[in-house]
């Protein structure tokens, strides 16, 4: 697991949710690592 995160747990549902948008965010991000680019496969 990523040294920024220790769990899945959360303690509430809005953490949860959270903490699934982040995944989302590094997923994005490692499938495509130049933000520039990025930016302009996402507008």
């Amino acid at each position: 697991m990523a040294e920024w995160l220790a769990t899945l747990r959360t303690d509430t549902p809005e953490e949860g949710y959270n903490l699934a948008v982040t995944l989302a965010r590094k997923a994005i991000s490692m499938t495509q690592p130049y933000e520039v680019i990025r930016k302009i496969l996402r507008p």
